[in-house]
């Protein structure tokens, strides 16, 4: 069953109905997954996605009168979930993608993002985040503290993957750090924000960095070997 018949699937048991821009989405990886579009175009599709998400929870601050901005971490994550599933989709049929699935270590339990695992074995993680503006100054450390948290499960530093929506209110992952663009990657440039900012930023889908979603597939299917 691909993702838009799963999505239906799911939501009709519930008696609702999913938005169009998330069935839009979920069928662009499941293009992507039968390779009838490129990697160019589901980056786009993501971003796009990315915005019209972000415009519709505006709207409704709008209407209701709420101030603060939802936060849009979820959003994203699900979003990279069914991208990486568009990926595996039809490799392997051992080879399952899950979203906060419960990872036990000997510091206890662990959450992550999106994993990847294979005949009920983790083989790969993804850590997502719109931006990584909040831990600037912390965020390497906590890349390489869950890596190595993830090492007791002989899970290694490339198979722990960062995936950063926008560079938007930090630095940027450093150009000579031999990780960017291998098991770290950002869509967006600086600038850019999901539905655009408050400030001037453009959409995200106005501006990208180039081929970031074929580097981030190269690094799945590298994982999933």
């Amino acid at each position: 069953m691909n993702i838009v018949e799963r999505i239906k699937k799911s939501y009709s048991n519930w008696c609702i109905s999913p938005t169009t821009e998330l069935l839009n989405y979920a069928q662009k990886c499941d293009d992507y997954a039968n390779n009838a579009i490129t990697s160019d175009i589901m980056q786009i599709a993501i971003c796009e996605y990315m915005d019209k998400a972000a415009g519709r929870a505006r709207a409704l601050s709008s209407a209701l009168g709420r101030t603060k901005e939802p936060p849009m971490a979820d959003v994203f994550t699900e979003a990279t979930n069914m991208l990486v599933d568009s990926i595996v989709s039809g490799r392997d049929s051992s080879i399952k993608v899950f979203s906060e699935k419960n990872v036990k270590l000997k510091c206890g339990y662990r959450k992550p993002d999106v994993s990847i695992w294979k005949n009920d074995k983790l083989i790969g993680v993804v850590e997502c985040k719109t931006c990584l503006g909040r831990r600037r100054d912390d965020w390497l450390n906590d890349y390489e503290k869950r890596v190595d948290e993830l090492s007791e499960l002989k899970l290694t530093e490339s198979r722990v993957v960062l995936f950063v929506e926008t560079e938007q209110t930090w630095q940027g992952f450093p150009a000579s750090d031999p990780r960017t663009l291998k098991t770290w990657f950002t869509l967006c440039p600086k600038g850019s924000w999901h539905g655009g900012g408050k400030t001037g930023e453009i959409k995200l889908v106005e501006k990208q960095n180039p081929g970031i979603v074929d580097k981030f597939k190269t690094r799945i299917l590298k994982i999933i070997e």
